[in-house]
Order: C-alpha cells, then sequence, then structure tokens
C-alpha cells in the first residue's frame, strides 16, 4: 500500500483498502504493512519501522 500527500497526489497509489487514519502533509509519502512501515518526510527525514536488510544483511531490527 502506498500512500501519498494530499496535494494533486492520488491518496491510493497501489494497494487495496486505504486507511483513513493516516494523516500525511503535503510532500509525505508513506509504505507501508501490517509489520513495517517507511515513512518519508517533507523535511527530508526518513523513518523506518520493523526490519531493514541492505543486500541481505539486517542494518536496523525491529525492537
Amino acid at each position: 500500500m502506498i500512500k501519498a500527500g494530499t496535494q494533486e497526489e492520488a491518496p491510493c497509489v497501489v494497494g487495496g483498502l486505504c486507511r483513513t487514519d493516516l494523516a500525511l502533509g503535503e510532500g509525505e509519502v508513506l509504505i507501508y504493512s501490517p509489520k513495517a512501515s517507511i515513512h518519508v518526510g517533507a523535511n527530508g527525514v526518513v523513518n523506518v519501522s520493523g526490519g531493514l536488510t541492505v543486500n541481505g544483511k539486517p542494518v536496523l531490527t525491529a525492537e
């Protein structure tokens, strides 16, 4: 599921049902699943929740 901000972007770009409890600002992007998410903020900060691997090697683990 990909949900984008409110300025002319489609609120549900890919996937099935859209969550309605997400409040994204202009220019923000959220990719989420039940166990992980990636949030790209308009301020340039990327927040990752869940485990993260790069080339098969864990670099961040869920706590």
